[in-house]
């Protein structure tokens, strides 16, 4: 994954985000809620809390945040300028004055030290190439006694259609994984994540998991509706542009994902981790 300079802000450099930023998947990440992608922190935050979210895009998350610590301060960043013009726009509308958001370099944030009571990350560190310098980061602004909520992927299964890359048939979560790892994406993350946050200081370390099924016709809608418009957009294109598949190949399995609603084998499980971790006070481990 490479390193860029978005143009709208000189000097902030991210890795690329390898699904892209056209509306169809800004579309997708603006219907992430607390109620859902946040539910596992919840518990934890209290009125008065400062919160940092990082990787926030569109700003759903970061604003449910909002109303369960007020008065605290909640802050979102993301490398895309466009996403947070959008969540600044929405956190006005909504009349959230204890919430801000910036484009920001996870590497380095804009931060003092020990500037936040908690931090939160969803879907970030597998689109990230480095992740060790990037949670050195967020342990660095985390207050002693805080703590950090990290959601991300542990991976996929499906039964959904084979995927042709140059002849090679592939399951379609398989082919998935092929392509993040290709752009420089760690789709496992999440099972590496303990050593990870163990390893920028974070201790009491606590895992769970979470998985989506999606089997149902109305289920497998949904789902299409997510990976259509990544196929037919930057991914896609960066799969045919690098190689990995024709465009032929590439047309084939889109026009697949039209069946999955009306197959009545088809499923796939998607499977998340959610790690929460404290920063000591001093004096302790």
């Amino acid at each position: 994954m490479t390193k860029h300079s978005d143009s709208s802000a000189p000097g902030v450099a991210w890795d690329e985000y390898v699904l892209g930023y056209k509306d169809e998947v800004i579309h997708m990440t603006s219907h992430r809620s607390v109620a859902r992608e946040g539910a596992f922190v919840m518990p934890l935050l209290r009125p008065g809390m400062s919160v940092l979210d990082a990787g926030c895009g569109p700003g759903s998350i970061t604003m449910g945040f909002s109303q369960v610590v007020a008065p605290g301060i909640v802050t979102g960043i993301d490398a895309d300028a466009e996403q947070i013009i959008r969540a600044n726009i929405l956190a006005r509308q909504l009349d959230l004055s204890n919430t801000s958001f910036s484009v920001a370099d996870i590497y380095q944030l804009p931060f003092d030290d020990q500037s936040f009571d908690a931090v939160f990350c969803h879907n970030v560190f597998m689109h990230i190439a480095n992740p060790e310098a990037a949670m050195d980061e967020l342990f660095r602004v985390c207050k002693p006694g805080g703590f950090i909520a990290v959601r991300d992927g542990l991976g996929s299964f499906d039964q959904l259609c084979q995927v042709s890359m140059n002849g090679v048939e592939r399951p379609f979560s398989d082919f998935m994984r092929a392509l993040s790892r290709f752009h420089g994406g760690i789709p496992d993350i999440g099972v590496h994540l303990k050593r990870v946050l163990y390893c920028s200081g974070f201790r009491d370390i606590r895992p769970s998991s979470y998985n989506e099924i999606y089997h149902e016709p109305n289920d497998l809608m949904m789902l299409r509706s997510w990976f259509q418009p990544v196929l037919a957009g930057t991914f896609g294109e960066r799969a045919v542009a690098t190689g990995l598949m024709t465009r032929g190949e590439l047309d084939n399995v889109i026009a697949k994902m039209q069946q999955w609603p009306t197959d009545p084998t088809a499923i796939s499980i998607i499977s998340w981790i959610e790690y929460i971790a404290w920063k000591p006070r001093p004096g302790t481990p």
